[in-house]
């Protein structure tokens, strides 16, 4: 008798494979860890200390401040091939109105630096390659990525859907996937979107508040190694955020291969 193995179970059977045992995201913190340490993260802002804000984040949980321009990183790995990031911000309604507001990324520094300038002891702007949102003259915001630092954020590195204006007070999640080929030393930045969270943080209101895809940029003075890397600047935007995540995509034929096999493994226990 021959056995059609259900779509659910065909599911499950990606997702075990996609994410085996054992396995760990990059980053992955609500800031409920009890300190910024425990996040797994470092400070790499040399402007202000990070501050961990109980009842200010997302559905009332703890939240980073930083207090005025962030920069938070983790440990040192090799630069994924695809990397999904993701970040909640929470808009405070300044009016600084020009370049980075919140971005995630790259770094290859090794020390703090200015999160506008890109620059510290032993650390310039192209030590770091980010994505994120770069804000227009007024209430009007952009998706910008450069090998930079929010100070680099500007007109010559805007891509996707044309400028949007955000709303006080509403919580704002970034998200996106950033590809990197270590022989060109290409960063790519797909799928990436702003979402608007309202004010509570916990349910998407509007989603694709900007969203954009496909823009590459070279960042010929990289390795092939580098901290996953998280912004803000409070003068422009965002100043309170919560939730970091990053993680690695699997390679689409790598993923197709163990999913068969997953399958074919479920298949043959149904048959017997």
């Amino acid at each position: 008798m021959r056995y059609l193995l259900p779509a659910s179970a065909a599911l499950a059977a990606v997702a075990f494979v996609a994410s085996p045992a054992g396995a760990a995201p990059i980053v992955n913190t609500g800031f409920e860890e009890g300190s910024f340490a425990a996040a797994g993260l470092n400070d790499f802002s040399n402007i202000t200390a990070p501050t961990l804000t109980a009842g200010a984040g997302t559905g009332g949980s703890t939240a980073l401040d930083f207090g005025s321009d962030g920069a938070s990183a983790g440990a040192t790995r090799t630069i994924d091939a695809a990397a999904a990031f993701s970040m909640f911000g929470k808009y405070n309604g300044n009016a600084g109105t020009s370049n980075g507001t919140m971005s995630f990324g790259w770094t290859q520094a090794a020390a703090d630096f200015n999160p506008f300038n890109g620059t510290g002891t032993g650390v310039v702007a192209t030590d770091h390659v980010i994505v994120g949102v770069a804000r227009d003259a007024g209430n009007a915001f952009r998706l910008s990525a450069v090998n930079g630092a929010h100070g680099q954020m500007n007109s010559a590195n805007l891509f996707g859907n044309s400028a949007a204006a955000l709303t006080s007070g509403d919580w704002y999640r970034l998200e996106g996937t950033i590809g990197f080929d270590p022989s060109t030393k290409a960063f790519t930045f797909t799928n990436v979107s702003l979402d608007d969270f309202g004010p509570a943080g916990t349910t998407q209101v509007t989603a694709d508040v900007l969203s954009g895809t496909g823009f590459t940029l070279t960042a010929p003075t990289f390795g092939t190694t580098a901290r996953p890397l998280y912004m803000t600047n409070r003068d422009r935007g965002f100043q309170v955020t919560d939730n970091y995540f990053a993680d690695a995509v699997p390679e689409p034929a790598s993923l197709g291969l163990l999913a068969a096999a997953a399958i074919g493994l479920l298949a043959g226990r149904r048959r017997k």
